[in-house]
Parts: C-alpha cells; sequence; structure tokens
C-alpha cells in the first residue's frame, strides 16, 4: 500500500488542520472578549487607517465599521483622529491597550497552536510551517471564527 497521500487524502488534512485551528482561534477569541471583527479592526489600525480604507480591509459596509470603531473607543483600545494630509479625513490607530490586546491574543493563540502540533516531531512541525506559507493568500480577509 502505496504511503503517498491522494489530493482528497491532503485536502481532508487541511480541512481537519483548519477545523482544529478555527477551534484554537475561537477559544482565545472568545477569552478576549472581543469579536471577530473588532479583532480584526485592531490589527488592520494597528498603523493607522481611514475608515474607507479599513471598510475595504475588512469587506464591512462603513456604517457597520463606524459602530465598530465606536466600540473600540469606548473600549480605550482605538482613537480617532484627523489625518495630516486631509484634515476632512479620519484616522483610527490602536491605542497602547489596543496593541497589547491584539498582542495577548496572538501570544494565546500561537501557544494554543504549538500545542495542537506538540504530537509532531519539531522537525515535522517546522515543515508543515514551512508548506502552509506556501499556500495562496485569501482574496478575503480571514474571519477570525464565529460571527463578526
Amino acid at each position: 500500500m502505496s504511503e503517498a497521500l491522494s489530493a482528497l487524502d491532503v485536502g481532508a488534512a487541511i480541512i481537519r488542520l483548519s477545523t482544529a485551528v478555527g477551534e484554537r482561534v475561537l477559544e482565545v477569541r472568545e477569552a478576549s472578549g472581543l469579536s471577530a471583527l473588532q479583532l480584526q479592526t485592531l490589527r488592520v489600525v494597528a498603523d493607522g487607517a481611514n475608515m474607507s480604507t479599513l471598510a475595504r480591509a475588512l469587506g464591512a459596509p462603513k456604517s457597520t465599521v463606524t459602530s465598530v470603531v465606536d466600540q473600540l473607543e469606548a473600549m480605550g483600545l482605538a482613537v480617532r483622529g484627523t489625518d495630516d494630509e486631509d484634515h476632512r479625513r479620519q484616522i483610527v490607530r490602536s491605542t497602547a491597550a489596543g496593541r497589547a490586546q491584539l498582542r495577548d491574543f496572538d501570544l494565546a493563540l500561537a501557544g494554543r497552536i504549538d500545542r495542537l502540533l506538540a504530537s509532531l516531531s519539531p522537525a515535522r512541525a517546522h515543515r508543515l510551517r514551512e508548506l502552509m506559507r506556501r499556500l495562496p493568500e485569501p482574496a478575503a480577509p480571514m474571519p477570525l471564527a464565529g460571527p463578526r
């Protein structure tokens, strides 16, 4: 019997891995107390973004983005300011607390993924990471599991 995996076997393995990672994302996201869209917004505005750019990056209507930014401002995780080049335009930036929240999320998620891959030898875990990096980037933003 051949040990080579068929394309369907590989696809099924990727789906299993994706599901397992998605479960960990959901656990960490729920523990953070933030929605998927709030976390995605913090990631996009880390270096500052105007509302139109933010809406495009999130694939969400401007009204939804405005509501999310309002929520993040109320939590002290983001601030609005005017664009230095065009004072009519508003720029959203994460605060130090917002950057810390995102960093904590990323560290917690990385730890959960490391534990997920702990059954693999270090060499196989490294090889899997290298292979996954070669997969094409998605055309749309990736949800952080669960409702926005």
